[in-house]
């Protein structure tokens, strides 16, 4: 991975300016240095960013440099409950400080309610977080937790996992799909989330990192 963090930074503003995106999405994989430069290139071009943490120790790296997030373009990201901690604990030490006085409250597990409150922190510099929690579902904070959403997993028995590879980024893979699908018509997040945790049970079923019967059929109606 290291030839990614020698991505020269002056030709990712012109394949950005090229290619016209209407969503951008990067991952943990890049250097602090060049997600800088692809968020502050995008907040010019008004093209919201996606972020995937990709691991723990790579999760941090959009928070390196507090310019990152102040320009505004990063509005989603994705990340398990293990990276959402490292990101919350970075940001507490780099990112202006936040006071929040209440916490909301929902139904769902045990480790849905712990990471509550770490997703509204962030969600104060990133206005959707989309936590994912594995066999536990997915919580969705939006926006400093003016909406709050937890959702319970798909259905996949023990004995249909033949592999855990690529789960995660099928998830997001047809999250992505279908924001991009449903503009400029927004869908409710019950139906994007329900979408996109089909798409990973499907690879959980598959030996392969992504699965072959993941199709258009994911995308949301709007």
């Amino acid at each position: 991975m290291d030839i990614l963090g020698a991505m020269d930074p002056h030709k990712i503003h012109q394949t950005i300016a090229d290619i016209g995106a209407g969503m951008v999405c990067v991952d943990g994989n890049l250097s602090a240095l060049t997600l800088h430069a692809i968020v502050v290139e995008c907040s010019k071009r008004k093209i919201p960013v996606f972020f995937e943490p990709t691991s723990v120790p790579k999760s941090v790296r959009l928070l390196e440099n507090p310019e990152t997030l102040a320009c505004g373009a990063v509005q989603f990201i994705s990340p398990n409950q293990y990276e959402l901690e490292a990101m919350v604990d970075t940001a507490k030490r780099t990112l202006p400080p936040m006071t929040l006085d209440i916490w909301q409250k929902i139904d769902g597990p045990r480790v849905a309610q712990q990471m509550l409150p770490l997703a509204t922190y962030l969600s104060h510099s990133i206005p959707n977080v989309i936590t994912k929690l594995g066999e536990d579902g997915c919580l969705y904070v939006q926006n400093k937790a003016s909406h709050v959403a937890y959702f319970p997993p798909e259905t996949v028995l023990p004995e249909q996992i033949k592999s855990v590879t690529g789960a995660g980024d099928c998830f997001v893979g047809t999250l992505l799909a279908n924001l991009m699908h449903s503009r400029p018509h927004p869908v409710p997040w019950s139906a994007l989330i329900q979408q996109s945790q089909k798409s990973s049970v499907l690879t959980l079923q598959s030996a392969l990192a992504v699965s072959q019967s993941i199709s258009d059929a994911l995308l949301v109606k709007s």
